[in-house]
């Protein structure tokens, strides 16, 4: 069963892609919130984008989801919702 509250579903989403670097857990965790939970459909290169404006340093997005700091965990939801809410 899919949540949707966009919170959970993001923290759903790293929890069960823990082996995975950040970078990519963000990446496609995006594409499929924005797939599941506001029926839009972006591109893996408007993510890349939106993940570099986050200006998250290298040396996190390249650490293991499993390893993510927690202000990451904690603001990362409500930055994707309010990068998606301007495509709704």
């Amino acid at each position: 069963m899919i949540s949707k509250n966009i919170d959970i579903y993001f923290r759903r989403w790293l929890y069960n892609h823990e082996q995975w670097k950040v970078k990519n857990a963000l990446r496609e965790g995006v594409i499929n919130l924005a797939k599941d939970l506001k029926n839009l459909k972006v591109s893996k290169k408007q993510t890349k984008d939106f993940i570099a404006k986050l200006e998250i340093p290298e040396s996190e997005l390249e650490s293991l989801t499993s390893n993510i700091k927690p202000e990451y965990y904690l603001s990362l939801p409500k930055q994707i919702e309010s990068w998606l809410n301007r495509y709704t």
